[in-house]
């Protein structure tokens, strides 16, 4: 909405306000980082005070943002980065890859990815 408002204010952009910023909290907020067992791999569980720091640290996952890349990056509705929806369509040889100790693309992210290749 936000955005569309921009847009149709058409002030915005002409004084150089080509978009807006905004800090996004708590990125890693995910209840599988405490609970491994929680579609399990190898990963060791995080602490609350490992995940604190993540959270709340300057320099975290996507800790800042705009209107524009979160609508690309992020939104359920908008976004076009959908690999699900995607990988379907691809035509070349695909390799996927899944780190068994990673902390934030699980196994089921993987599965779903190669499952969504055509294996022709």
């Amino acid at each position: 909405e936000r955005v569309k408002e921009l847009n149709e204010q058409h002030q915005g952009w002409q004084q150089g306000q080509r978009d807006l910023c905004f800090t996004v909290h708590c990125t890693q907020a995910d209840i599988a980082r405490l609970d491994t067992s929680l579609d399990h791999n190898q990963r060791e569980p995080a602490s609350l005070e490992e995940l604190a720091k993540e959270n709340h640290s300057p320099a975290g996952l996507a800790r800042y943002s705009n209107v524009r890349s979160w609508l690309s990056q992020w939104s359920v509705d908008l976004s076009r980065a959908d690999a699900l929806a995607c990988l379907p369509h691809t035509s070349v040889p695909t390799f996927v890859l899944h780190n068994a100790k990673d902390h934030l693309a699980f196994p089921s992210h993987a599965k779903g990815m190669y499952s969504a290749i055509p294996h022709n």
